[in-house]
């Protein structure tokens, strides 16, 4: 699951399954942060 911040002028509804998306790998979490530290 992921969650995304809509723009202004979209709409939740405007989205239907198998719409594909682009994540940005700039706008990602580092994987490190969800991960057990030693």
């Amino acid at each position: 699951y992921f969650s995304i911040k809509m723009m202004e002028g979209i709409i939740a509804t405007s989205y239907s399954v198998g719409d594909k998306f682009y994540i940005d790998p700039a706008k990602l979490l580092p994987l490190q942060r969800f991960l057990p530290q030693p």
